[in-house]
């Protein structure tokens, strides 16, 4: 099938560092593993070609790609800010969009991502899967040899979320759960640190529309591995929580190097998430990364 859409760049969203399955499979081309389903897409004339059936891109791929979102009523919000560095970024990813993945993938995939790089992180996915498209679920992690995968001391982490999620109780990991996280933050209301709850199913994010209580009555912090910077990851990328804006080294860098060192009014909007994903990829842009 067919689809139109003005703002959607494969290649940018492909390579922002918010996904790490995605294959290139030719010229404007990819393939898009998720969900248990696998998806080939290609711009043409302005258009893209899908693999699957308008069921099925209804079921998925629309809320996949977040394609009921404006985002461009979300530039124009953001160059009201007035602020060079953001209105240059806007410029060169105007295509870019935040996927709705599924949480468990995201969790597994942004505590992988801890002191990685794009290259390292995807080779150790592409191994947890076994080069297949279903990506593991809790129960099949719990019974996985881990340790040629690449993870180092991150196997710990994968097993101790997926002992997180099945147990549901605070003391799942020798009562360490939390211990070696980056860096804890016990404030609930900083951003990327809100408890989480609700019901225990693990969502996909075709039918969770931005719902926030999927996790059971726990919080991410309970999770060996999981700071601030990994939790907000999580909750943008895994649950669209667009408020949510990850300060990892190159967030961090820009503020320093940008700012002056003084974190920019945008941080706190409620799209705050989508304009640090367009700064993050200018700074690594300007960098040469």
């Amino acid at each position: 099938m067919r689809v139109e859409c003005e703002h959607l760049d494969l290649r940018a969203i492909a390579f922002s560092g918010q996904c790490f399955r995605w294959k290139e499979t030719g010229e404007s081309g990819f393939e898009i593993p998720a969900f248990d389903r696998i998806l080939h897409i290609r711009e043409v004339d302005g258009c893209f070609d899908l693999s699957c059936d308008e069921e099925e891109y209804r079921e998925i791929w629309h809320s996949y790609l977040d394609m009921d979102t404006d985002y461009k009523a979300l530039d124009v919000k953001a160059r009201a800010y007035g602020d060079p560095f953001l209105d240059s970024a806007l410029e060169s990813n105007p295509g870019v969009r935040i996927l709705r993945q599924d949480f468990w993938e995201a969790l597994i995939s942004f505590l992988i991502s801890q002191n990685n790089n794009i290259p390292r992180i995807k080779k150790s996915i592409d191994r947890l899967c076994g080069g297949k498209v279903h990506f593991p679920r809790p129960e099949e992690i719990m019974e996985m040899d881990l340790s040629d995968m690449g993870l180092g001391y991150r196997d710990e982490y994968l097993k101790c979320a997926a002992r997180w999620y099945l147990n549901g109780n605070r003391d799942i990991c020798g009562n360490k759960c939390a211990e070696g996280n980056e860096d804890i933050n016990s404030d609930k209301d900083m951003a990327g640190n809100r408890e989480i709850n609700g019901s225990r199913d693990i969502p996909g994010s075709h039918d969770t529309d931005g719902n926030r209580d999927i996790c059971g009555n726990k919080d991410l912090d309970e999770i060996k591995g999981v700071g601030p910077k990994v939790k907000s990851c999580v909750l943008l990328y895994g649950m669209h929580r667009m408020d949510e804006c990850p300060m990892d080294t190159w967030m961090k860098r820009m503020v320093r190097e940008v700012y002056g060192g003084k974190v920019p009014e945008w941080v706190s909007d409620e799209n705050a998430g989508y304009y640090q994903q367009l700064c993050f990829m200018k700074m690594r842009e300007e960098v040469g990364k």
